[in-house]
């Protein structure tokens, strides 16, 4: 009997380490497979948001074009009150018709509301940089920017009389989840998708816990002071915290991201894409997570240890 259970146990465990080792294989792996390109991700996030950006535009710009919007802001103050209906029911068709457009307003050369879908008529938009750019004659787009308690993003486009001078601009604000849906979709499989801006700070973060409009580091007192007097990100943020990746921050607003080192974001890997349109940089972590999802293995488990027993069984008899 004592050499029976002798060849059982020696059996049993043999045959379950030959069962549990090609089980360990197929389950303790990176998840999704292989550690995905951090590079590759990168470029294919910065493509899909300069076709969101470059999309925006072009709607916005083609939308200021309309002759109704044209005449309204062409004409003298005193003659828009017989042209507001026409060109306030051009904007708010649009509007209607887009569930991530929140507002659609027009400026006047000096940055002043003219006409809006929404309540805050009359507002100085001049110290922000998407109403002097678009002012200017060009096409822009804000960062995410916090405004009434909700961020946002701001797509402008000049409007120009018939004489081909700047008459006003067209503005569209836009929720910002449109920005930030692309680079949560990037995070999985082991990756951390990120967006940040010419400051370092981040304009879309695609982990559990974000931090939205945080730096990578601390901006000086310069730069704090400007981002503030510009409103670049909103009228509520009156200051940007900051997480301590001096060195990450200083090689994104260099333009170095080939000198990004993983270390620096406690990754295994990390890649950079620099938007084309505007002077923001998607960056994807990468890191070798090995997890297993118990409700996956239990049942093979469970399989391996009664085959292990009764082959065990079969073989001491």
């Amino acid at each position: 009997m004592p050499r029976l259970n002798s060849r059982f146990f020696s059996s049993f465990l043999i045959i379950l380490l030959a069962t549990l080792i090609p089980l360990a294989t197929f389950f303790f792996i990176p998840q999704n497979g292989a550690s995905p390109d951090a590079h590759a991700q990168a470029a294919r996030l910065a493509a899909e948001l300069d076709r969101l950006l470059d999309l925006r535009l072009d709607e916005t710009f083609t939308i200021a074009a309309l002759p109704s919007l044209r005449a309204f802001a062409a004409s003298d103050p005193l003659a828009r009150a017989q042209r507001a209906t026409v060109a306030s029911n051009e904007i708010q068709a649009w509007v209607s018709a887009d569930s991530q457009l929140r507002e659609v307003f027009m400026i006047d050369r000096r940055g002043t509301t003219i006409l809006t879908t929404g309540k805050n008529s009359n507002q100085n938009w001049s110290p922000r940089a998407f109403a002097k750019n678009a002012l200017d004659g060009k096409l822009d787009v804000s960062a995410p920017s916090r405004d009434a308690g909700e961020i946002s993003q701001y797509y402008a486009a000049p409007i120009l009389d018939n004489g081909g001078n700047v008459a006003g601009a067209l503005v569209a604000r836009i929720a910002a989840q449109e920005l930030w849906q692309p680079v949560k979709t990037a995070s999985n499989g082991g990756s951390l998708a990120l967006l940040v801006d010419e400051n370092g700070v981040r304009l879309a973060d695609g982990g559990e816990s974000p931090r939205l409009l945080t730096s990578l580091a601390p901006l000086s007192n310069a730069q704090q002071t400007r981002v503030v007097n510009e409103q670049t990100y909103g009228a509520q943020v009156t200051l940007v915290p900051a997480t301590n990746l001096t060195r990450a921050a200083q090689q994104i607003q260099a333009g170095a991201l080939d000198s990004l080192n993983a270390n620096d974001f406690g990754a295994r890997k990390v890649g950079a894409q620099r938007l084309s349109f505007k002077p923001w940089t998607t960056l994807v972590l990468t890191q070798e997570s090995f997890a297993i999802n118990s409700a996956k293995i239990l049942l093979p488990l469970i399989v391996a240890l009664a085959s292990a027993l009764v082959a065990a069984w079969m073989l001491a008899r």
